[in-house]
Formats: C-alpha cells, sequence, structure tokens
C-alpha cells in the first residue's frame, strides 16, 4: 500500500513538470511574438527618424513621448534594443547620431529605471547603455551617476554591466573614480573582471594608464595588485617605474609578484640581476619569490639563466622544479643540454624533464598529424 502512494506521488510530481514545463514554453513563445512585434513597430519609428536626421532635419517630439511611453517596459526595452542592433549592422553611425538625439528620453528612462526593484530588470538598462556606448563623448552626469549606484549591487551581473557602461564613456578620470569608489568601499567585485574591464575602456589607455599610476599608493594592495595585471596586459611601457616598484622592500610581496610577472612578460635588462637572485631564493622568505622569478627567467636566455634553473630543478619545492622545467622548455632545452639531469640520480627532477620532453614531442606528433 505505501508502495502505491509513492508511485502516485512520484506520477503527480512527474506531470506536474510537464505541466509547468509546457506552461513555460507557452509563455516564452508569446513573450518572443510581442518582442518581434514591438520591435518592428521600432522599426519604422526609428528608420523615419533616422531619415530625418540624413535630411538635417531634429527628431520629431512625438518620437521621444513614444519612446519614453513604451520603454518604461522591460519587454518593449528587449525589442528595442534588437531594433537598434538591427540598424547598427546596416549604418552604425546614423544610429550613434540617433543615439546622440534621444539623450533626453535616456535622461528620463534613467529616472524610471533606477526606481525598480527588479534586480533582473535594472540589470538590462545598463547593459544597452554600454552595448552601444550611449556616453561615449556625451555629457549625462544623471546616467553616470546612476551607474555608480548600480556598482554598489549585491548583483554581480548588474555591477559589471554598470562598469561596462562607464568603461564606455571614454573618460580616464571617470574610470579612476569607479576603482577608487570600489576599493574604498570594499565592493567584492571580481578582480579579473576588473582588468578585463579596463582593457576594453573606450578612450585613452595610455592616460588612464598614467592616471592610475599616480594613485597607486591610494589603493589597498588587492586593488594594486588588479591595476598592475592591467598594465600587464594592457601595454604598459614603463619598465623603470616597474623597477622601483619592485625594489622597494616596504611594498606587499603581492605586490612585487605582480611585478615580477611583467617583467615575464616584458623583458627588462636592469631587472635581470634581481630576478636571478629571486629564483636562487636570495631574496623573500618562503618558495613563492623563487617560483615565480622562476617563471620570468623564462624570457631572459643566458647561460646563467639556465644555470638557475637547472640548479632549481634539484629544489624540494615541486613548484619552483614545475616553473623551472616551463621555463627550460620555453628556452628550448635539448636532452644533451641537460644529459647531467637525466642521467643523475635525482629522480624528482628527472621526471620534471621527462615530463617536458614526453609534452614536447606529444604537441609536435599532433602538429605533424
Amino acid at each position: 500500500m505505501h508502495v502505491e502512494v509513492l508511485v502516485y506521488i512520484y506520477l503527480i510530481v512527474c506531470l506536474s513538470m510537464i505541466g509547468f514545463n509546457c506552461a513555460c514554453i507557452i509563455v516564452f513563445k508569446r513573450r518572443e511574438k510581442n518582442v518581434k512585434k514591438h520591435a518592428a513597430h521600432f522599426s519604422e519609428e526609428v528608420r523615419e527618424q533616422i531619415k530625418r536626421l540624413k535630411n538635417g532635419e531634429d527628431i520629431e517630439e512625438e518620437h521621444c513621448r513614444y519612446l519614453r511611453r513604451k520603454l518604461k517596459r522591460i519587454g518593449n526595452l528587449v525589442a528595442f534594443d534588437e531594433t537598434l542592433e538591427a540598424f547598427s549592422k546596416e549604418s552604425p553611425v546614423q544610429v550613434r547620431q540617433y543615439l546622440n538625439a534621444i539623450s533626453q528620453v535616456i535622461l528620463y528612462l534613467t529616472l524610471v529605471y533606477s526606481k525598480k526593484r527588479d534586480n533582473t530588470v535594472v540589470t538590462f538598462f545598463p547593459y544597452i547603455i554600454s552595448k552601444y556606448k550611449i556616453l561615449q563623448g556625451v555629457s549625462l552626469g544623471p546616467v553616470i551617476e546612476m551607474m555608480f549606484n548600480l556598482v554598489k549591487s549585491p548583483s554581480v551581473y548588474c555591477r559589471e554591466n554598470a562598469l561596462q557602461a562607464l568603461y564606455s564613456t571614454g573618460d580616464a578620470d571617470c574610470i579612476v573614480r569607479a576603482v577608487k569608489y570600489i576599493d574604498e568601499n570594499h565592493i567584492d567585485h571580481n578582480a579579473k573582471l576588473l582588468t578585463d574591464g579596463m582593457l576594453n575602456f573606450a578612450g585613452n589607455a595610455k592616460y588612464l594608464q598614467d592616471r592610475l599610476w599616480r594613485e597607486l599608493d591610494s589603493f589597498s594592495v588587492p586593488m594594486k595588485v588588479t591595476i598592475l595585471n592591467y598594465f600587464r596586459f594592457g601595454g604598459f611601457k614603463e619598465p623603470e617605474r616597474m623597477l622601483k616598484l619592485l625594489e622597494d622592500e616596504t611594498q606587499n610581496r603581492e605586490i612585487h609578484f605582480a611585478c615580477v610577472r611583467y617583467f615575464a612578460k616584458y623583458p627588462y635588462e636592469p631587472a635581470y640581476a634581481l630576478l636571478l637572485e629571486m629564483a636562487g631564493g636570495d631574496i623573500g622568505d618562503g618558495f613563492e619569490y623563487a617560483a615565480i622569478a622562476s617563471t620570468a627567467l623564462g624570457s631572459y636566455p643566458s647561460e646563467k639563466t639556465m644555470e638557475v634553473l637547472k640548479n632549481n630543478l634539484h629544489h624540494k619545492n615541486w613548484y619552483i622544479r614545475f616553473n623551472s622545467s616551463q621555463s627550460l622548455e620555453k628556452l628550448g632545452f635539448t636532452y644533451q643540454a641537460m644529459i647531467d639531469i637525466m642521467e643523475g640520480s635525482d629522480r624528482y627532477a628527472r621526471e620534471m624533464l621527462q615530463y617536458r620532453l614526453d609534452q614536447r614531442n606529444n604537441q609536435n606528433g599532433e602538429a605533424l598529424v
């Protein structure tokens, strides 16, 4: 009897799930149909206004009223996005002119969406702002302030879309302010997202990097590391400054590690001696300095480099051995050059090199195939 009850309950649950899925399909189909219907209406409206702009005329006030009325709803904003995307593929310059012409509508929508409580709804608005670079070259203070407010959002999607909108401004001072805002308010935003976001900055990257460098001491250690990573990926060609930072013993070790990674990407001869000391274990406590410096030495080919890296293959720490073998592989070591290790008594060093040789041979084999 109990088994039969369980079977009936299971059947009811299965039927409920099937019913729920069917209802979702119907709702999504209807929503998609409505979006396409509204997109068609927006398309006619936008095409007519773009024609007016081409003829040197202004946007009709009735069109702005129509947008204010319609775009308050998220479904209509989605349809408007589809319309803009289609026109952007055909005539991006005209779309840019059109968006500049409806700036008052954007300001109105900023007030509307800033009052909404649903994060999913609010998140889409900064997405539109960033996607079409609406803030680039345009002074819309209330929109920028809304983006700063959204940076405090508990939703990572909302924060990221708001930051992307700020990156699209092309205003370096605005980005420095945003980074400081995140740092000072202890907003937990992923460091990689911040680094990648700054790489998407729409303005003068060199000016942004100079501004961040001047303000570097005002940031916390984690944010400094994020900025230094941005310098590394963003082509910051100031090795003298980075070397002074690396030589500064008062700096946190994480700052030093970020500088070493920079010199791995951008070889700088004056930094070479310091990297050798680090790789040899003469600088810093623990294994981290030697491990990271061993990786960086892969960008500095010389006999001294080979000697230090070969010695590190005998190190008791696995990371130092692994990074040294990786750098030796990058430098193109041969079996003959490593014969003393391959036929030596240190099994760990021998196995690490053998792993590298096997990996290289496998890659060459795949390339030949």
